[in-house]
């Protein structure tokens, strides 16, 4: 925590972030796969974000935000809606472009680590990605609006996370397609699908060489098979406003679903 609030001494910075991992990485295959994709996240795709000073999303876990800036923009957060319904998810996000739109700079402190739970099931990584990708595509329009003045690696880095999914269903429904029409095809057609996955290992955490095929490959059937509908399915009911995977506990009626 000291580390994270000593970035709040320059006045330019409104909200950082830490490097933040899977207390539970070791209880079942998805947790582990969550934990290095977490390492990714933070390590390399915050951490670049943070290098030009604005990190999009301070994530809810572990951040501090200067209580000035907060504050200028308590009304908006508050009272989060989209299209004139009210939001009750995707707070860290919407705090953190609120505060830069303000003019303050979000930041990535690696050595501020914290833990916290992942979904142990596919059930629940389902609900937590369709909660995360809900508010994404929500806060585009806004994150696209801080982008001019800033670095061009801040326009790539976002039109990559917006457009890779999309053109990801493309390669797949075209080698699935190739595979009715031309089953012998098929082999070479997943060759080079492998050999993209490969070829991002070097951008990943350290790892040896057989830790990085384990996870290019589990994390990319696990893309394929279950965040690409994700996707999907989050960008067609932006309207539903619900957490997902909360516990035994109910969110305030005042708040409901």
């Amino acid at each position: 925590i000291g580390r994270l609030v000593a970035w709040l001494h320059d006045p330019k910075v409104g909200a950082v972030t830490g490097n933040l991992r899977a207390s539970n990485a070791e209880a079942t295959w998805l947790t582990r796969l969550i934990d290095t994709r977490y390492r990714l996240l933070f390590e390399r795709e915050r951490a670049a974000q943070g290098f030009f000073g604005t990190v999009f999303c301070c994530a809810g876990p572990f951040s501090a935000y200067r209580r000035d800036a907060v504050m200028e923009v308590l009304d908006d957060y508050l009272g989060q809606r989209f299209l004139g319904r009210r939001r009750v998810c995707g707070d860290d996000l919407k705090l953190t472009n609120l505060v830069l739109a303000r003019g303050y700079r979000s930041e990535f402190e690696p050595d501020a680590t914290a833990t916290t739970d992942v979904p142990t099931t596919v059930r629940r990584f389902v609900r937590q990605q369709l909660r995360w990708n809900r508010s994404f595509y929500r806060e585009l329009p806004r994150m696209l609006r801080l982008l001019p003045g800033r670095s061009l690696y801040l326009s790539l880095d976002l039109a990559s996370r917006t457009l890779l999914p999309a053109l990801s269903a493309v390669v797949v429904g075209a080698t699935a397609a190739d595979a009715l029409v031309d089953p012998a095809g098929v082999p070479l057609g997943l060759a080079a699908l492998s050999g993209m996955a490969l070829l991002t290992l070097p951008l990943g955490p350290p790892m040896s060489e057989a830790a990085g095929r384990r996870f290019a490959l589990g994390y990319g059937l696990v893309f394929v098979g279950l965040l690409l509908p994700t996707r999907v399915w989050a960008a067609s009911t932006l309207f539903r406003n619900c957490w997902g995977t909360r516990g035994p506990g109910r969110l305030p009626a005042d708040l409901g679903e």
